[in-house]
C-alpha cells in the first residue's frame, strides 16, 4: 500500500471518528434538554398547582371582613346575622353606681351554629376577657354534649357608695362559617346579686349558665356559715373565691379559685376572714363571691327537663343562705389559704 492510499486511509477513518463523536456529542446534548424540559415542565405543573391552591387560600382570606359596631343598651335583645365575612362589635357602656347591688350578665343564642364553624363570643373587660364558642360542648360520661344558649357574668368590682364611675365593655361575636348564622345577644342586669346576712336566695341555674353572687362581711362578723340546699338530686359546685377579676365560674375551672366543694343535695361551707380565705388586705367590710355551676357529667339522673328555644336545658333551683356563727380556734391551727378539702 502505498503512502497516498494509507493518507486517504487515516482521513476516511478519522473524518468517521468525528462524525461519531459528534454524533454522541448531539445525543448527550439531546438526553439533557429533554431531562431539563421534563423537569421544567413537571415543575411548572406541580408549582403551577400549588400556587393555584395557594391563591384559593389567599383568595378566601383575603375577603374583606367587615366590622360593624353597634353602640348597644342593656336590657335590650339584638337579632343579627353573622358569616366569614361579616362580624359585630357591640360597646356597652355603663355607671356602676347604678348597679351598686346589680351584676351584668351576657346572653348568646343560636340554633344554627356547628362544631365545625362555631359562632365564637369574646367579651372584653377592663381588667378581664371571657370566651366562649356556640354550640358550648362540655363532657359527659356519654360523651359531649352541646348547648346552644349560653349566658356568663361579668366581673365587677363594689365601690364606695360616693364615687361614680364609668364602665365600658365589649361584646364581639365572629364566625368563620361562609354561611349565615343567625344569633340573638342582649346583656341584662341579674337583680339582688348581693347575698344578704341570714337572708333565703334562691337561684336558678343549669349546666351552660353558672351563677356567682356576692357576700359582703359586716364589721362586727368574722365567721359566717354558707350553706347550699337543693330539692334536685344532681351534682353541683360550690366555690368562694376573694373579689377579683377573673372570676372562675364554669365547673371546669371552678377549683382554681378559692376554696370549693361539690354537693347533692345539702351543705355548709364555713367562711371566716381570720382563716385567710378572705384575704386579710380586705377592708373592713370584706367581699367575697359564691360561686355555683352544676356539673355536666352527672346529666344521667332525672333532672328537670325544660324546653326553650329547642334546646334541652337541665334546670335546678338551690337555696343559698349565709348565717353567723361563732368559732373558737387557736392560731395555730388556722388553715391555709391554699389548702384543699378533705
Amino acid at each position: 500500500m502505498d503512502n497516498a492510499t494509507k493518507i486517504k486511509l487515516l482521513s476516511i477513518i478519522a473524518l468517521i471518528t468525528i462524525l461519531l463523536v459528534t454524533y454522541l456529542a448531539a445525543l448527550h446534548i439531546d438526553s439533557l434538554a429533554k431531562a431539563r424540559y421534563v423537569f421544567k415542565r413537571n415543575s411548572r405543573s406541580v408549582v403551577g398547582k400549588d400556587l393555584s391552591y395557594n391563591s384559593n387560600l389567599v383568595s378566601r382570606y383575603k375577603q374583606k371582613v367587615r366590622t360593624e359596631v353597634i353602640d348597644a343598651k342593656v336590657n335590650q335583645k339584638y337579632s343579627l346575622t353573622i358569616n366569614s365575612t361579616y362580624e359585630y362589635i357591640f360597646q356597652y357602656s355603663y355607671k356602676q353606681n347604678l348597679l351598686e347591688n346589680q351584676a351584668l350578665s351576657v346572653q348568646i343564642f343560636s340554633q344554627l351554629a356547628s362544631r365545625e364553624d362555631p359562632i365564637l363570643v369574646v367579651v372584653r373587660q377592663q381588667k378581664a376577657v371571657l370566651s366562649w364558642q356556640l354550640p358550648l360542648l362540655l363532657e359527659t360520661s356519654n360523651g359531649w354534649q352541646e348547648y346552644s344558649s349560653v349566658s356568663r357574668q361579668l366581673c365587677t368590682e363594689p365601690l364606695d357608695r360616693n364615687v361614680s364611675v364609668e364602665h365600658e365593655f365589649f361584646l364581639d361575636v365572629s364566625t368563620s362559617d361562609p354561611e349565615n348564622l343567625s344569633f340573638v345577644a342582649s346583656v341584662s342586669p341579674i337583680a339582688d346579686f348581693v347575698v344578704g346576712l341570714n337572708e333565703n336566695h334562691t337561684v336558678a341555674l343549669t349546666a351552660s349558665e353558672p351563677k356567682y353572687y356576692r357576700f359582703r362581711f359586716p364589721e362586727d362578723i368574722e365567721n359566717v356559715l354558707l350553706t347550699v340546699m337543693s330539692d334536685d338530686n344532681y351534682c353541683m359546685s360550690v366555690s368562694v373565691q376573694n373579689l377579683s377579676c377573673p372570676v372562675f365560674d364554669m365547673d371546669r375551672d371552678l377549683k382554681y379559685g378559692g376554696i370549693w366543694q361539690t354537693v347533692m343535695s345539702k351543705t355548709g361551707m364555713t367562711i371566716s376572714v381570720m382563716t385567710g380565705q378572705v384575704s386579710s388586705n380586705s377592708k373592713p367590710k370584706s367581699y367575697i363571691n359564691l360561686d355555683i355551676a352544676v356539673k355536666i357529667h352527672d346529666l344521667d339522673l332525672k333532672l328537670n327537663e325544660v324546653e326553650e328555644y329547642h334546646v334541652r336545658f337541665y334546670l335546678g333551683l338551690i337555696v343559698l343562705r349565709v348565717i353567723e356563727i361563732h368559732i373558737g380556734y387557736h392560731k395555730t391551727n388556722l388553715i391555709p389559704y391554699n389548702s384543699k378539702p378533705p
